[in-house]
């Protein structure tokens, strides 16, 4: 059991890290990875996660988005 998640990415972005934990702070993430516009995740177990993308250009690493909730 997973899901999609999906982000809107932009013409200036090589790639998107991406990370998905248990808690908002992402101290302990559980996924983490780097695609190109959407990532097919499989938690763990059941419950609420975070999730979390930043852009990648020219080998600099933006910012990290807000956190987004989802439960699996």
């Amino acid at each position: 059991e997973g899901g999609i998640l999906t982000w809107e990415s932009t013409l200036l972005t090589d790639l998107y890290e991406l990370q998905v934990a248990r808690d908002p702070s992402f101290k302990n993430p559980e996924i983490q990875t780097t695609r190109v516009n959407f990532a097919n995740v499989r938690p763990s177990a059941k419950g609420t996660y975070y999730w979390r993308v930043r852009s990648i250009v020219a080998g600099r690493r933006s910012p990290w988005s807000e956190a987004w909730p989802f439960r699996k």
